[in-house]
């Protein structure tokens, strides 16, 4: 295991005029050979994922919701390790990225998680890297508010 930090630079945006959905143009291909490539390494996505099972394990769970999944290297992972797993992301070619990768049955799905609507309940609902928040306060709550998860 290295020490060594891992320096990443995302691609630079004309921000002079930001649409409504921004995110269309921002994560293009540029920004994802740049997050496959360098800044998701294998060391990291481990790393991530010891983690996350052992916060699994503590918790007994078994069903797992990965929202804003992007390609899939943790819903993948999760799996492959047993875990009944859910992907949602915006992106479509994101989504063909990740079932390309996977290796074992997860349950891909296209959809805005603003008006993603399921009867299923998991476990666990996992938000990694920086998807949280890229929605106005309001929205954000909406999010929040809805019951993905069985308490």
């Amino acid at each position: 295991m290295t020490n060594q930090p891992i320096v990443c630079s995302f691609p630079k945006h004309n921000t002079d005029t930001i649409k409504e959905n921004w995110y269309e143009d921002y994560f293009n291909d540029d920004y994802w050979n740049l997050v496959y490539y360098s800044c998701s390494s294998i060391e990291i996505t481990e790393n991530e994922l010891s983690f996350i099972t052992s916060i699994l394990e503590e918790s007994n769970a078994s069903t797992v919701l990965d929202l804003f999944c992007g390609i899939g290297r943790h819903a993948n992972r999760l799996s492959e390790e047993g875990y009944i797993v859910t992907g949602l992301d915006i992106d479509p070619n994101t989504i063909k990225i990740a079932e390309s990768s996977s290796e074992s049955h997860v349950d891909y799905i296209v959809s805005d998680a603003r008006d993603f609507t399921t009867n299923n309940k998991y476990d666990c609902c996992l938000l990694m890297q920086t998807s949280f928040g890229y929605f106005s306060d309001i929205e954000n709550q909406k999010l929040i508010s809805k019951k993905f998860i069985h308490y």
